[in-house]
C-alpha cells in the first residue's frame, strides 16, 4: 500500500534530503579549519541544544527512565561516539563521499551480523544472495587504485569500523 505524502511532508522530504546530502562536505571543510574531535563536539552540542528546544516547545520532556538508562547508554555509545569519533577521522582522510558511501554501508553490516546471529531457516538463500549483493556493492564503493591506498587505507578503515560498530555492539545488549 503506498504512503500518500502531502505536498508539506515532500517539502520536508527535499530538504532534509539536501541537508543530509550537503553534510559530508561541511564536515570535510570543518575538520580542515578545526581540530577534528572538536568539530565534532561542536556539532553535537549544537545538535544536543538545539533538538532539546525543538522538544521542549513542544511540550514534551528528556527525561529518561531508570530502567532504559542501559540501552540508551549502549546506543550512545555505538551511535554516537564510537561513529561520530570514526567517522570524523575517516571523513579528514578521505574524500567526502567516499566516507560518506563507507560509513552508510551501516545497514549491510547489520543483515549480515544479524544473518549470522540468527540464521533463520527458510529464506536463508535469498537472504545470502541479498548479502552477497551489499558486500559486492560495498567492495565496489571501498575500492581505490594502488595509488590511492596507501593515502586512503586508513580512512577507509576508520569509516568501515565506524560503520561496523553500530550494529556489532547493538548485538550485545
Amino acid at each position: 500500500m503506498p504512503i500518500a505524502l502531502s505536498r508539506k511532508d515532500l517539502w520536508l522530504l527535499v530538504l532534509l534530503t539536501v541537508l543530509w546530502g550537503i553534510n559530508w562536505p561541511v564536515m570535510k571543510v570543518g575538520v580542515r579549519q578545526f581540530p577534528s574531535l572538536s568539530f565534532r563536539t561542536l556539532c553535537m552540542v549544537g545538535g544536543v541544544l538545539l533538538f532539546a528546544a525543538i522538544v521542549r516547545a513542544q511540550g514534551k520532556s528528556l527525561r529518561i527512565e531508570r530502567e532504559h538508562w542501559r540501552e540508551v547508554f549502549m546506543l550512545g555509545l555505538t551511535n554516537m561516539t564510537i561513529w561520530y569519533v570514526l567517522s570524523i577521522y575517516a571523513v579528514k582522510l578521505l574524500s567526502s563521499g567516499r566516507a560518506a558511501i563507507l560509513g552508510y554501508t551501516m545497514p549491510g553490516w547489520v543483515a549480515i551480523f544479524g544473518w549470522l546471529i540468527e540464521r533463520r531457516s527458510g529464506s536463508a538463500a535469498v537472504v545470502a544472495v541479498a548479502l552477497a549483493g551489499a558486500v559486492a556493492g560495498m567492495a565496489l564503493a571501498a575500492f581505490v587504485g594502488p595509488a590511492e591506498l596507501s593515502a586512503g587505507g586508513n580512512g577507509m578503515a576508520l569509516a568501515l569500523l565506524a560503520a561496523w560498530a553500530v550494529p556489532d555492539l547493538r548485538l550485545l545488549y
